[in-house]
C-alpha cells in the first residue's frame, strides 16, 4: 500500500505527501501563461474532495493512489491546454457553473481556487510516493494525469461544453480534434453527455414502469417501422454529428412503443419476464464497464460472483460442494448444446477429434428425449452430427411427462437400430405446456442403463428456491447437469443462463481447443476462475451480475414469494376455466403455463385449430393482450404463461371476455378459416 499522508484544515501533509517526497522539492514557477502556466494556492477552509490519480506510463510507475485533496491545490502544479485558441479555455461545465461562453476568468490563478467541481489536466511536479527510487523521472517524462472531482458534471480536457448543452438546431457538429500525443477528442464520449443522456433515457423507463395499463402489443408494418427508424438517422456522413436530445427520446420512445409491454397486465405471451428493475439497472452498467466475463482478469467481480452464485443456488440442487462445477451461458439453447457435448465426448471419447468417421462399424450416438422437448435440444443434435436419425423421442404419459413405464422399451428398440442412447433429456418444466418430468424415476433409469442425464430445467428450475414449490423437482440431484434460465423465473435480464455438471470434471469435457492468447499455461488462484475453457463463448456479458445483485440485495424471499404468486394465480385461471362451459381445459397447471381452448356451441370440430389461430391472432392485433399458442395433439390451443406479478384473476377474466368476443364474431362472419 502506497503511504498517503492525509490533508487537514490547517495545511498540507508534511513533506513524506507522494507529492512532495523527499529529495523531490516541488517546483517554484508562478506563470499565467495560457500554454502552460503554473500557480500556487493556500488551502481553502472547506473539507477536502476525494480524488483518484490513474497512472498512465510506459514505465513501471506506482498503483492509482485514493487520495484526499482540498478542491484548491497548495503546491505547484501545470496547467496544460490542448492547444491555443478557444478551445484550450478552461472552464466548469456542471450545472451550477455552465456560462454562456467560456472565459479564461474561470481558470485557476494565483488569486484563488478553482470550482470544486472541475477536472483538469496538470502536469504534476512530482509524482513519487515515498519511498520512492532513487532516481526519479524528469517532469518532461512524467505522462499527463488526470485529477477528477467525485462531483460527476465535469470538465473537457479542451474546456468545451458537452455537444448537448452547446448545440442549437442547424449548428455545426462538434469536431474531433487530438495528436497522437494528447489523444482524440471525442464529444460522444464524454461523461457529462452521458449523464444527461441517461437522465433522458431514465425518465422515459421510470414512465413506461410506472404505466400499469392492460396493453398487449402494438405490432407495426415493418415498412413503416423502416421508415420512422431511418426518419431518427443523421443525414451527416462526412463529420461526427452532433448529439441530438429529441433523437435519443425518438429512439428510446420508438423502442418501448414497439416492445412486449412486458409489465403490462396483458402481457400473458411468453416465457422471458419483465425485470425486477435493479437488475436492469446493473445491466446498464455492465454495459459501460464492458466487461467480458468467460477470463478472471476481465472480469473480476463477475466471475466471484459466478461461483457464489453457483454455491447458493446448489443448496438447492443438493451436490456435494466441493465436486459441482457451475458456468453460464447466452440462453438455454447453448447451454443444452454444451451439455450434450460433454455426454457425448465422454461416450465418445475420439469424437472430438476423429468425428463420426472414427465411428465406422460401431452404433451411432443418440439422444433420448421426451416428445415434448424444447427445438434447441434436435438443433443440438444436428449441430453435433448425430442428426434426426439420433433423437429417440419417448412416449408421453396423460400429465405429458415422459412415460417411465413406457420408456425402456423404446431404449431397446433404439439399440436394435444400431444407436447407442448415450444421454436422456428430462425436461422441469416443458415449453409448451409447463409439465415437469419424472426426475427420481428417470434418474434411476439413466443409471441403470449408464445414460447421462440432462435435465433442461430453464423455465422451472426457479421453482428450486421455493419451499413450498421445491418438490416438482424431487430427484434433481440424480441429473449429470442442469440448464436454468434466470432470465425466465428468476426475472433478470436476458440471456442469463446457468448450466450446472454434478461433477465438475466434466464441465471440461466439452470443448478441446487450447490457444495461447487466452488460456494460461500455468493455473493460479486467478485462472481458476476461468470459464473459457468450459463454454462455447469467448467474449460473453457477465450476466450473473444482474442476478447476482438482485440476490445479495433482496434475498432468496423476492423470487420464492413471486413465483408462489404466479403459480397460484395460474392455478386459479384454471379453476376460473373449469366452471365456464364454453371453454376447454388441457391440462392441469404445474406451474405457471396453462393451455386451453375456446368451443362455443356451433364449432364444427374440424374448425377447431383454425379458430384457435385466428382467435389469438386477432386478441394480438387489437393490441390489449398478447397471448400465445400451442398445438397440442396437433390441434391449436391457446396459452398463457403468468410472468407479471401485477396480473389479477380479474384480468385473466377480462381476456376471457375478449376471448368470447372475437370468438363470436368469427362464427357470425361464418368463417373461422380453413
Amino acid at each position: 500500500m502506497w503511504p498517503v499522508a492525509p490533508w487537514t484544515r490547517d495545511g498540507p501533509p508534511e513533506r513524506t505527501d507522494p507529492f512532495s517526497p523527499a529529495g523531490h522539492p516541488p517546483d517554484s514557477t508562478d506563470s499565467t501563461d495560457t500554454t502552460d502556466s503554473t500557480a500556487s494556492f493556500a488551502p481553502p477552509n472547506d473539507p477536502p474532495l476525494p480524488f483518484v490519480l490513474p497512472f498512465r506510463s510506459r514505465s513501471p510507475a506506482p498503483p492509482p493512489l485514493p487520495l484526499s485533496l482540498p478542491a484548491a491545490f497548495p503546491f505547484p502544479f501545470t496547467f496544460l491546454p490542448r492547444r491555443a485558441g478557444p478551445r484550450s479555455r478552461l472552464h466548469p461545465a456542471g450545472p451550477a457553473h455552465r456560462p454562456a461562453t467560456a472565459s479564461r476568468p474561470d481558470a485557476p490563478g494565483p488569486s484563488g481556487p478553482f470550482p470544486r467541481s472541475s477536472t483538469f489536466l496538470i502536469r504534476p511536479v512530482s509524482l513519487w510516493p515515498s519511498p520512492c527510487p532513487k532516481t526519479s523521472p524528469s517532469s518532461e517524462e512524467i505522462p499527463l494525469t488526470e485529477y477528477r472531482s467525485e462531483y460527476p458534471f465535469g470538465v473537457r480536457h479542451d474546456g468545451t461544453e458537452p455537444a448537448s448543452a452547446q448545440a442549437e438546431p442547424g449548428s455545426s457538429p462538434p469536431c474531433a480534434t487530438g495528436t497522437l500525443e494528447s489523444g482524440l477528442l471525442l464529444d460522444a464520449f464524454d461523461a457529462q453527455l452521458f449523464r444527461e443522456q441517461s437522465e433522458t433515457v431514465v425518465a422515459k423507463l421510470e414512465k413506461h414502469l410506472s404505466d400499469v395499463s392492460i396493453r398487449g402489443l402494438d405490432l407495426t408494418d415493418p415498412a413503416a417501422l423502416t421508415d420512422a427508424a431511418r426518419a431518427l438517422m443523421t443525414t451527416e456522413r462526412t463529420r461526427i454529428a452532433a448529439f441530438d436530445e429529441r433523437k435519443l427520446a425518438g429512439i428510446v420512445d420508438l423502442y418501448i412503443k414497439t416492445g412486449i409491454q412486458v409489465h403490462s397486465p396483458g402481457y400473458m405471451g411468453r416465457q422471458f419476464s419483465g425485470v425486477v428493475p435493479l437488475s436492469g439497472v446493473i445491466d446498464f452498467v455492465s454495459s459501460v464497464v464492458n466487461q467480458p466475463s468467460s477470463f478472471y482478469e476481465a472480469a473480476q467481480l463477475p466471475s466471484v460472483a459466478e461461483r457464489i452464485m453457483a454455491e447458493e443456488l446448489n443448496a438447492f440442487i443438493g451436490w456435494e460442494r466441493d465436486g459441482f462445477a457451475m458456468v453460464t451461458t447466452s440462453g438455454g439453447s447453448l447451454a443444452n448444446l454444451t451439455a450434450l457435448l460433454a455426454a457425448r465426448n465422454q461416450a465418445f471419447p475420439g469424437f472430438w477429434s476423429e468425428g463420426g468417421a472414427g465411428l465406422a462399424g460401431r452404433p451411432r450416438p443418440a439422444v433420448a428425449v421426451g416428445d415434448d422437448v424444447h427445438y434447441s435440444v434436435a438443433r443440438a443434435a444436428g449441430v453435433m452430427g448425430i442428426g434426426d436419425a439420433g433423437i429417440v423421442r419417448l412416449p408421453l404419459n396423460e400429465r405429458h411427462q415422459i412415460c417411465v413405464e413406457r420408456a425402456p422399451g423404446v431404449l431397446d428398440a433404439a439399440e436394435r437400430r444400431g444407436l447407442k442412447v448415450f444421454c436422456l433429456v428430462a425436461s422441469s418444466g416443458t415449453t409448451a405446456m409447463g409439465a415437469f418430468d419424472p426426475l427420481d424415476e428417470l434418474g434411476d433409469l439413466a443409471r441403470e442403463r449408464g445414460l447421462w442425464l440432462h435435465v433442461d430445467g430453464a423455465h422451472g428450475a426457479s421453482l428450486l428456491v421455493s419451499d413450498e414449490l421445491r418438490h416438482k423437482l424431487r430427484g434433481i440431484e440424480k441429473a449429470d447437469s442442469l440448464t436454468w434460465d434466470a432470465h425466465k423465473m428468476l426475472f433478470t435480464p436476458a440471456p442469463c443462463t446457468l448450466l450446472f455438471y454434478r461433477n465438475k470434471e466434466n464441465s471440461l469435457g466439452a470443448f478441446r481447443q487450447r490457444a495461447s492468447y487466452v488460456f494460461d499455461e500455468e493455473p493460479d488462484v486467478y485462472t481458476a476462475l476461468d470459464s473459457g475453457e468450459k463454454n462455447f463463448e469467448c467474449t460473453k456479458r457477465p450476466m450473473i451480475m444482474p442476478l447476482w445483485t438482485l440476490w445479495a440485495v433482496y434475498g432468496r424471499a423476492l423470487f420464492a414469494r413471486k413465483i408462489e404468486y404466479l403459480c397460484r394465480l395460474t392455478a386459479d385461471a384454471h379453476h376460473l376455466l373449469v366452471r365456464e362451459s364454453d371453454f376447454e381445459t388441457l391440462h392441469r397447471p404445474e406451474a405457471n403455463i396453462l393451455c386451453f381452448r375456446f368451443r362455443p356451441p356451433g364449432l364444427a370440430e374440424e374448425d377447431v385449430h383454425a379458430f384457435q389461430v385466428e382467435i389469438r391472432n386477432r386478441i394480438k392485433s387489437e393490441g390489449n393482450f398478447l397471448i400465445s399458442k400451442v398445438d397440442v395433439g396437433q390441434v391449436a390451443a391457446l396459452r398463457v404463461v403468468m410472468m407479471n406479478h401485477q396480473i389479477t384473476s380479474e384480468h385473466f377474466g377480462m381476456l376471457l371476455g375478449e376471448i368470447r368476443r372475437v370468438g363470436r364474431d368469427l362464427l357470425r362472419q361464418n368463417r373461422p378459416p380453413r
